[in-house]
């Protein structure tokens, strides 16, 4: 028996499957938390596209309090009532938004104004300017990314090669 289904986005098109997800919940009349996350979602868009696909849609705004919104939803029968009312106000909000556009020419007509001409480098290419040697600025240099891009643990990179 499933308490709640979770949703990340990592990238863009998983926006679209979230919706797909939550017209799909409602469609089988399911009855149970929607919880939606990740580095692309936001409160907006899950107030705007994906909330009214299904009404037991939560976003999450970082896994830390995951736990805490689980608890709160499945314990207590008026928490969606609050978030429905708050994903409401969120849509109201946004669509009462005055946008005023200019056109394409009028945008080109008023374009920024450089003054002067560009700055033209010295020259093209490597230039140094420490005399520092590569071994004196390795110290500082945090490998730590570099490794975990790699798929490595940062401590792995600590062994110095020919020792």
């Amino acid at each position: 028996q499933v308490a709640a289904i979770g949703l990340s986005g990592l990238i863009t098109p998983s926006l679209d499957e979230m919706v797909k997800v939550a017209r799909a919940m409602n469609e089988r009349q399911m009855d149970i938390p929607l919880l939606i996350g990740g580095a692309t979602t936001s409160k907006v868009h899950t107030a705007i596209k994906i909330s009214p696909e299904y009404s037991k849609t939560v976003y999450i705004q970082n896994a830390s309090i995951a736990v805490g919104i689980v608890n709160d939803v499945l314990s207590n029968s008026d928490a969606f009532d609050k978030i429905n009312r708050d994903y409401e106000e969120t849509r109201e909000r946004r669509n009462s938004r005055k946008q005023t556009f200019v056109s394409v020419s009028d945008a080109r007509s008023n374009a920024y104004q450089l003054k002067g001409k560009p700055q033209i480098p010295d020259n093209f290419g490597m230039t140094i300017k420490s005399k520092a040697s590569v071994s004196e600025i390795i110290p500082y240099i945090d490998w730590a990314p570099f490794a975990m891009t790699w798929g490595m643990k940062p401590k792995d990179l600590t062994n110095q090669v020919g020792t």
